[in-house]
């Protein structure tokens, strides 16, 4: 990854992981962050973050998703994102 790709990617990552520790793990015994970086045979990296917490709707403030989205879009990467049966953003670039 080049410089221009770390920057942002070490702010979503950044991001996530402080919504997981405030918002996801309140009721969580066990709590559990992944991340996995890889590059597939097309040249498209992936950045996957998933956490086992329990989020409660609305705890996520807006202007945490705003930046994500702006760091996406400084990536041109596209978002998908599940949060069942567990949180599990990709971003593909």
């Amino acid at each position: 990854l080049d410089l221009e790709s770390i920057v942002p990617l070490a702010l979503i990552f950044n991001e996530l992981f402080t919504n997981s520790l405030k918002h996801a793990f309140e009721t969580t015994d066990h709590p559990i962050i992944s991340l996995t970086i890889e590059k597939n045979e097309d040249n498209i990296t992936s950045l996957i973050y998933a956490d086992n917490g329990v989020w409660k709707e609305g705890e996520v403030g807006s202007f945490g998703l705003e930046l994500i989205d702006s760091l996406s879009e400084q990536l041109e990467a596209e978002i998908i994102f599940h949060k069942f049966p567990n949180t599990h953003y990709e971003f593909r670039f």
